[in-house]
């Protein structure tokens, strides 16, 4: 099945002022500096798939304060041969390749350059591109699990890679996966009231399709067996206490090889997010990768840029092949029928004062009306108007069918 995955964002990974100093030698808490100038977090991502590569920008504030998108900057990627690709800023500090035609080369080296709109400049060290092996299998197993309070146990699904690099020449992994599920809109609008007891008629979409990304960090290393080979790895369980399981699910898993050095700061990374509550928390210490500023030797710069080659599987389930009782039931969409509400207007015909009186009185819009035939006449007559949560009318998603669907 051909797809176009939704835009990976890695700067999920990077919160300001994350925790501690990294470095080949030493693991060392090192103190957030005076941010005022801003300190600059930088999360990047270089492949040979387009559309795994990005960079992300932020301004870092102190402790609590959170941080801000960059904009306005210049990024480009470099190899050892003398080629340039150039990155487009597309809005929250995100930077993607201007053209799909330059992607990474195994065997290249690469550098990230950074310049903002005041002139600061900025570079990555060189990093070589490994060939990364290929995901030999993505399945999925039916699996029950407790729930977060231990109270029940939930029904579900976990999903499982396995990998192997007969070379033995890759021993460090990171995957990173993406979600797409089929749901519907409970309410699409299907009129829309002019006045007057006049209507028109509009045709919104009913299916609706939703996407969410991972932000775990998930790795792996094979650096202490005889071979490259990782079985069974679990990278998620969904729950059918959530909507993905309801029709459709996708979920498409990026597998990356990293140096010995990348794999030491996602590991770390990990750890601080780990001991220290969710990867957005904003933390007292700060973690250095392997970019720092060409105009200031002294500046301290978080973040990392990753090169790797990667590997994409994606796999599909529906709904009917899982027993019922591990089927979704869609709790937005239950919540949505038990709030909405018809109002009855064979016995009282006033439409102004109908609609009016409702989205007066309840936190309800009008969605559309509702029709009976009239087994006398074989007519169809107006019998009631349909209210609905605003949110229960319109798609949180795509609210058109993906390309690849």
């Amino acid at each position: 099945m051909s797809r176009t995955h939704p835009t990976y964002h890695s700067s999920i990974f990077l919160a300001a002022g994350l925790t501690c100093l990294i470095c080949t030698s030493c693991l060392d808490p090192f103190p957030l500096p005076d941010v005022s100038a801003g300190l600059l977090v930088v999360d990047a991502s270089f492949t040979n798939d387009p559309g795994s590569n990005q960079v992300t920008l932020s301004f870092a504030g102190q402790v609590n304060q959170g941080s801000k998108p960059v904009q306005g900057a210049g990024v480009w990627i470099t190899d050892d041969q003398g080629n340039r690709g150039d990155f487009r800023e597309t809005g929250e500090g995100t930077y993607l390749p201007a053209t799909d035609d330059f992607v990474g080369i195994q065997g290249r080296e690469y550098v990230l350059h950074i310049v903002l709109s005041g002139g600061r400049e900025y570079a990555s060290d060189p990093c070589l591109l490994r060939e990364v092996p290929p995901i030999d299998t993505l399945r999925w197993d039916l699996k029950q699990q407790p729930s977060p309070d231990n109270t029940r146990m939930l029904n579900g699904i976990e999903v499982y890679l396995d990998t192997h690099d007969p070379d033995n020449q890759v021993q460090y992994y990171l995957w990173k996966y993406d979600e797409t599920w089929q749901s519907t809109v409970p309410y699409p609008i299907t009129d829309i009231y002019l006045g007057d007891g006049k209507f028109q008629e509009v045709n919104n979409a009913t299916w609706c399709f939703l996407e969410s990304v991972s932000t775990e960090i998930m790795l792996e290393s094979t650096r202490d067996l005889s071979e490259s080979r990782i079985m069974d790895k679990s990278l998620v369980f969904i729950s059918n206490e959530t909507s993905r399981l309801w029709r459709q699910y996708w979920i498409t898993v990026r597998q990356f090889g990293l140096s010995k050095e990348a794999y030491f700061y996602h590991e770390k990374l990990r750890e601080i997010t780990g001991q220290n509550g969710s990867i957005f928390d904003v933390q007292p210490f700060t973690l250095i990768g392997n970019i720092s500023s060409t105009t200031d030797p002294e500046e301290i710069v978080m973040g990392y840029f990753l090169v790797s080659g990667v590997s994409v599987k994606t796999i599909t389930v529906g709904m009917f092949q899982l027993p019922p009782e591990y089927q979704a039931k869609n709790p937005e969409e239950t919540s949505c029928w038990q709030r909405a509400r018809v109002a009855n207007i064979s016995t009282n015909p006033n439409i102004d004062n109908t609609i009016q009186r409702m989205e007066a009185r309840t936190d309800l819009i009008f969605v559309g009306r509702i029709w009976e035939t009239n087994i006398a006449t074989g007519n169809d007559e107006l019998v009631g108007l349909q209210f609905a949560p605003e949110e229960c009318t319109t798609c949180q998603g795509i609210n058109e069918r993906p390309d690849w669907y």
